[in-house]
């Protein structure tokens, strides 16, 4: 059980409280045949005073699998979180998880994250790792509430996390639609470890999703507010939905290290994406190659 509150004290906050409480439960067998079963179930409960005042409860899954252990290798099928990567905070390799955006980055790293239903092989071989992730489903970031402090849609501004501020874009923002576009598969990920020498590496390949939104303008809404500027009401109209949350597939090559020298340990972790996305100066949605390190 975890129960937290907190006060905004600037007199020009949106709000003056944020409190959190958050139950888990998990139940565990295991047998002396190298098996075991996990049942995990989590509540959360948000609460926000002041001008942009709600309160939320919701109830998900939480790690729940079957799981098969010897000496040599792990297999697991069913709800497991998965964090890959070396860094302390953002990790670039760590792109199968499901993020817990909720309170933003309020939470340590390994409690930003979801349990996503998934198939794991692990196996261990001469202090090297092979690590093998099937994720048949996606399962998009969890976003707080729209009225939430922490929500990446900023309607009262009209600004949302991402994009540039615009002028066009301010009003389509506090006036728009969003809608999720989270169907589909989830991907997979093969990741090569090795730890306790001088020098630990892993190299890992991944053909993921991205776990956090990225909003589209709608490309009907952008024709016509490209057409009329000044009718911001007809471009509203144009489409049943003025924002897109996408989550657009890409490979993901990367690596790390960590090395110690004197009484220091050194991390660094990288990525190649091959397809990032983007908002052009034209407010048109699109894809690039990016490096993340």
């Amino acid at each position: 059980l975890w129960v937290e509150a907190g006060v905004l004290p600037d007199e020009t906050a949106q709000a003056d409280g944020s409190h959190y409480l958050h139950s888990k439960l998990t139940a565990e067998w295991l047998s002396h045949e190298n098996w075991e079963v996990r049942l995990g179930a989590r509540v959360d409960s948000y609460i926000q005073t002041g001008e942009l005042d709600f309160d939320h409860t919701e109830a998900d899954y939480d790690e729940s699998y079957l799981r098969y252990r010897t000496t040599d290798r792990t297999l697991t099928l069913g709800a497991q979180t998965v964090l890959w990567g070396r860094v302390d905070e953002l990790p670039p390799t760590d792109r199968l998880s499901v993020q817990d955006v909720s309170r933003f980055v309020l939470d340590d790293l390994e409690d930003r994250r979801r349990a996503v239903p998934g198939l794991r092989w692990e196996e261990f071989a001469a202090g090297h790792k092979f690590d093998l992730l099937y994720v048949p489903r996606f399962r998009a970031a969890e976003l707080p509430r729209e009225e939430s402090i922490w929500s990446p849609v900023d309607r009262s501004r009209g600004r949302i996390i991402g994009m540039p501020p615009s002028p066009l874009v301010e009003p389509l923002v506090r006036e728009g639609r969003f809608v999720e576009d989270d169907e589909g598969s989830g991907g997979w990920g093969l990741r090569l470890s090795r730890t306790g020498h001088q020098l630990d590496y892993a190299l890992t390949i991944q053909d993921a999703r991205h776990s956090l939104p990225y909003y589209e303008l709608n490309p009907v809404v952008r024709q016509a507010l490209q057409a009329n500027p000044g009718d911001i009401a007809g471009a509203l109209a144009a489409a049943p939905e003025t924002f897109i949350a996408r989550h657009p597939r890409t490979w993901v090559l990367g690596g790390d290290l960590a090395f110690a020298a004197g009484r220091s340990t050194w991390r660094f972790e990288a990525a190649w994406l091959s397809d990032h996305p983007a908002t052009t100066t034209d407010l048109r949605y699109t894809t690039v190659e990016a490096a993340d390190w």
